[in-house]
């Protein structure tokens, strides 16, 4: 048997996204990097197993993959040397590899190092949100450019979606919210009145429910963002942006970013968050809360 995706690194570059999960479930338009590594390979999920370490099997384990992947499961990887072939390494710094499309050829994959690196992925390959509705729309519902719903997805009368985005299943939008550029939102996610969502990432089992605007930002899983929330992503004076990751300042090489939020994050009504800061997973903010720097403890 020739193995040829080995996926086992949880780098601190993608903090707080791989705090909680391997880079290989770090996801671009609602798919995950790993399954894009399959497909790139094999044409199939089932076509080969995939290597990861025992320590991350109930990560992944947990991570809601479609169950026709499979893994084999090995507690050193020195083992790795023993496998005939080992095509792509889902490690340090992974890589999406973009679909070709009519009239376009294969791109080079993009290389995925940090955190809002997805953003800008996401950005350069819109033209992969094909616009195929497999929702409903509601009258008085808008919708413009390349827009895709996943099944069961509803979106409700007054909501505005306008550019290249794509939703999951199961996820009600709107009444009365306006959704704009490269946006991907995933499974059961609730996205709800006076609500605007710009340039974003959202995971499964998101709600953003109530008066708030999520913009340039990515939202782990499993998160609620309470009414009110607010991310900042752009600074005063224009300049690009700088956030500390591992006690450093980097540049993130971005004019607008906001907040990057791991999974599970539960956040107060009316929490504001500075451009480019971060919340660990599982954490939570209190009430009227201004995140000026990142949280990588509990407030309460």
């Amino acid at each position: 048997m020739k193995h040829k995706i080995l996926a086992i690194a949880q780098t601190k570059e993608c903090f707080p996204l791989t705090v909680s999960k391997p880079n290989a479930l770090l996801r671009v338009f609602n798919k995950t990097l790993l399954e894009y590594a399959i497909e790139r390979v094999s044409g199939g999920y089932d076509a080969l197993p995939v290597i990861i370490l025992e320590k991350h099997f109930p990560i992944f384990r947990d991570a809601g993959l479609p169950e026709k992947i499979r893994f084999e499961i090995i507690d050193d990887i020195s083992l790795v040397d023993t496998f005939e072939t080992v095509n792509y390494r889902l490690t340090y710094a992974d890589r999406f590899y973009p679909e070709a499309s009519a009239g376009r050829p294969s791109p080079a994959p993009f290389k995925i190092e940090f955190a809002w690196d997805l953003l800008t992925c996401q950005e350069q390959f819109s033209y992969m949100v094909d616009g195929t509705n497999q929702g409903h729309l509601e009258d008085y519902a808008v919708v413009k450019g390349k827009v895709s719903l996943g099944k069961g997805t509803v979106v409700k009368s007054g909501a505005y979606l306008d550019g290249h985005i794509t939703t999951g299943e199961n996820c009600i939008i709107g009444p009365n919210c306006f959704i704009r550029g490269v946006c991907a939102i995933g499974d059961n996610c609730r996205i709800g009145n006076a609500v605007e969502i710009k340039n974003s990432i959202l995971g499964n089992n998101v709600y953003v429910s109530h008066l708030s605007y999520v913009g340039d930002s990515i939202i782990g899983d499993g998160c609620n963002l309470g009414a009110g929330f607010i991310s900042s992503n752009l600074r005063h004076d224009g300049a690009q942006l700088v956030t500390r990751l591992m006690g450093e300042k980097i540049s993130t090489g971005r004019d607008k970013l906001g907040a990057i939020i791991g999974d599970g994050v539960h956040t107060g009504i009316h929490t504001s968050v500075y451009p480019g800061r971060k919340i660990w997973p599982g954490l939570t903010t209190l009430p009227g809360s201004s995140v000026d720097k990142d949280i990588e403890t509990c407030y309460l």
